[in-house]
């Protein structure tokens, strides 16, 4: 199950809901005219705080078997 992501905009603030969704319901809710996002990766604060997030995608890609030096950013679709 993949991560899906919904963003929620208000008048003043920016929204995100996260679960494990399957991609039966992602593509029902897409269909739906919701637009879900999958996150690809996830990145901790001090990775990002040590300017060590490039790296880390390329590293966490590779754990997962993606492709993460493809044009499609590792994600398989076009």
């Amino acid at each position: 199950m993949p991560l899906a992501t919904i963003e929620i905009r208000g008048k003043s603030s920016r929204w995100g809901i996260n679960w494990h969704a399957s991609d039966t319901e992602i593509e029902a809710m897409r269909a739906d005219g919701i637009d879900v996002g999958v996150i690809e990766n996830v990145i901790p604060a001090w990775v990002a705080d040590l300017g060590l997030t490039r790296p880390f995608i390329v590293v966490q890609d590779l754990w997962n078997f993606k492709l993460p030096f493809s044009k499609t950013g590792g994600s398989g679709d076009a």
